[in-house]
């Protein structure tokens, strides 16, 4: 996992010794950062040629930014979009809408563990 506001750490992915690289815009990003880290990771992504690694994008939860995560970087070439905190089916089918990358949840409450047979 690689914080996607730190470009030094981003140009070390293709040497990462890893099958799959999580570009983090979510936790790992001080808040100030997280639009820096947006754009950061587009140029990032944008210049990786001939990757032979998995690239997922842990975007923000939906309601703090994760649309806008997902709107600006869908248009890059890399694998999936890590949807943190997710809370109901319907976030899901935002995404849906969004994207036609893979969609990998993080479910982290009891609550949405408890609902998970709502979801598709």
């Amino acid at each position: 996992m690689v914080s996607a506001h730190q470009a030094k750490h981003l140009l070390k992915i293709p040497a990462l010794k890893a099958d799959v690289i999580m570009l983090n815009l979510e936790d790992g990003v001080p808040k100030e950062k997280k639009e820096i880290a947006r754009i950061v990771s587009g140029i990032i992504l944008s210049n990786l040629k001939d990757i032979d690694k998995e690239i997922v994008i842990r975007v923000n939860p939906l309601t703090e930014g994760g649309i806008e995560d997902i709107k600006f970087l869908d248009q890059f070439n890399f694998n999936a979009f890590r949807i943190p905190k997710v809370k109901s089916p319907k976030e899901i089918e935002i995404v849906k809408k969004l994207t036609n990358k893979d969609i990998h949840l993080s479910v982290e409450t009891k609550e949405t563990f408890f609902e998970l047979k709502d979801f598709n």
